[in-house]
């Protein structure tokens, strides 16, 4: 793992996550804005199964930095903290939104997270398709599930 991925995990909230989300995204981002509800409904889906995901923001200015932080239930990263632009640069991050799962040894499982994310809006986030996400970016499932696509 790099030196830089290492030192975004120290913003996780969950000691030992299995797959780390690093989700680019800003304020002034119409598609961030239009994003980030839905991730935000996935996020304690795949929590529960060791998914942790950390806001790297790219907002300008530390004001709408923290209104942004401010709306979501993630970790996020300090606005003053280099790290922000380093793992954007070692991401290859362009456009935002951006989403991209990296595993524990620092390997990336998924660069397409935004996508995930939005399949799994359309299926209302259902058991089956949240089961389908969390395999997708290289976890297993803490429990059994019936074959109906029944919510949780």
């Amino acid at each position: 793992m790099s030196q830089t991925a290492r030192q975004a995990f120290r913003y996780s909230s969950v000691p030992g996550a299995q797959v780390f989300g690093l989700c680019f995204s800003a304020d002034y981002c119409k598609w961030c804005r239009d994003f980030t509800p839905k991730l935000t409904e996935l996020y304690p889906h795949l929590l529960e199964r060791g998914v942790e995901i950390v806001l790297v923001g790219s907002d300008k200015t530390q004001e709408a930095h923290d209104a942004y932080r401010s709306q979501q239930p993630r970790p996020a990263g300090r606005f003053d903290d280099d790290i922000r632009i380093e793992l954007r640069d070692e991401f290859y991050v362009n456009p935002i939104p951006t989403l991209i799962f990296v595993g524990q040894e620092g390997n990336v499982v998924n660069r397409d997270g935004c996508s995930l994310v939005d399949i799994a809006a359309i299926n209302e986030n259902n058991r089956q398709t949240v089961e389908w996400v969390a395999s997708q970016v290289g976890v297993g499932s803490p429990f059994r599930y019936d074959s109906d696509n029944s919510d949780f």
